[in-house]
Formats: C-alpha cells, structure tokens, sequence
C-alpha cells in the first residue's frame, strides 16, 4: 500500500498592494511615503476643508459615476468661492496691512498668509503628485483643463503677494531690505525673486536672505509640479463616458 505524504503548506501569500497607491509607495520607497505622509497631513490641516469633502474623499465616497461628475463639479464652485475669499483677504492685506502702523494688524496678516503659502504648497503638491495614488476609480475626473491652468497661474500670483507682504514689513525702515523707492516695493522684489530675475538693486540681509532663497526654490518646484501635472492629466481630461 502506497503510503501518502502530507503536502507541505506553504505559508500564505500576503496581498499584493495595488499598483500605483500609497501602499505601494510605502513597500518601494520609504522617504516617497514620508513625504506623501506630510502632505496629507497638510490637507488634513487646510482651511480648504471647511469647504467640504476633497476630491480624494469624493472619488472614494460615491460608486455611480454620474454621482462622482456631479459632487466634483459641485467642489469646483465651491473651491472657486473659496479662493475668491483668499484673494480678497490678500488684496485688504496689501491695501491696508502693508502700510498700517497697527502691530495688530501686521502680524495678524502676517499669520495669515504666512497660513496661505502652506496651503498652495499642500495642495500643489497632493494634487500634482500624491491624490491619484488614493483614488480607486481607473479614471477620476479633473477640472477643465483651461480652468485648471488659470487657478494654478492665480495660485502663484498669490506666492508673489504673500511673500511680497512679507518683505513690506520686514524690511521697513531698511532693516533687513532697503526699500527705496516705496513702501510697497517688497511685492516687486518677491515677483523677482519667485520669477528668478535678480536684478540686484534690491539686496536682502539677515534673515531674508534665506526667505528668498526659499521663495525661489518653492517658485522652480511649483513650475515644475504644474508642468508635470499638465502634461499627465491632458490624455484624461475628458470627462468619463457614462457606463
């Protein structure tokens, strides 16, 4: 009688984690994951939140495609309202803020959009890079493209004003930038610096030697996301076809 062998049982294989998302990102490359980490923490924190659900969050959350067009269109409205609300905010900020003697005042704006430059770098960076990994859906929708190129050109006019808000107050009465023309020369100076002209006839000192160093890297780095995220997303900007 021929005597059976118990087959060996191999240990179960583990999931394999889904190309392209975050826990693929994290088993291939630990300092990748770190960052989309960080950035997602930085959505987690943006006042962009207050304006309801995000598009990762929109994606994930409706199973009917034509649900998904018309809750991603609905956030379209509602993230415009919520840039207009910036815009205004910074437009009072160069108007009154820039000249007012109020410490008040000053730092308060300065709090402000020192709080706005963070969230365009967040949102720049989740959605050039680290949202698609989070999507379950093979195709997800994105605003029309045209529209997409003008927030993302406001996004960074915004940089120039924020920055240039910065420099207004740090550098009156020529204490780390001698401003010597106007009091409002700190917004020509940050469009310089973010745009890499440098024409040297405004120099920083202390301190803002490594804020416009700063501002120049975060301007290369924004141009170069937002190249990216055009040339990726042009071959799916249309909207999905309806099963």
């Amino acid at each position: 009688m021929k005597r059976e062998v118990p087959k060996p049982q191999g240990r179960k294989k583990k999931p394999v984690a889904e190309h392209g998302s975050v826990e693929t990102l994290r088993q291939i490359s630990p300092i990748a994951y770190a960052f989309e980490r960080f950035f997602h923490m930085g959505s987690r924190t943006s006042p962009e939140r207050l304006f309801g659900p995000t598009r990762v969050d929109i994606q994930q959350g409706y199973d009917n495609p034509a649900d998904r067009r018309r809750a991603a269109r609905a956030r379209g409205k509602r993230i415009e309202a919520y840039l207009v609300a910036w815009i205004g905010v910074e437009a009072v900020a160069v108007a009154y803020g820039t000249l007012s003697p109020d410490p008040w005042v000053i730092w308060g704006f300065m709090g402000v959009l020192v709080l706005r430059i963070a969230d365009i770098i967040q949102i720049t960076g989740n959605h050039s890079l680290f949202d698609r990994l989070k999507f379950q859906w093979r195709h997800y929708y994105i605003e029309n493209t045209v529209r997409t190129i003008l927030l993302s050109l406001i996004n960074y006019v915004e940089l120039v004003v924020c920055f240039g808000f910065i420099y207004c107050i740090l550098g009156r009465n020529g204490r780390f930038l001698d401003l010597k023309d106007s009091p409002f020369d700190g917004y020509y100076f940050s469009g310089a610096t973010q745009l890499t002209i440098g024409y040297g006839d405004i120099t920083p000192s202390g301190p803002l030697k490594y804020l416009a160093l700063f501002q120049g890297f975060i301007g290369f780095l924004f141009t170069i996301l937002i190249l990216g995220r055009f040339i990726s997303l042009l071959p799916e900007s249309k909207e999905e076809a309806d099963p």
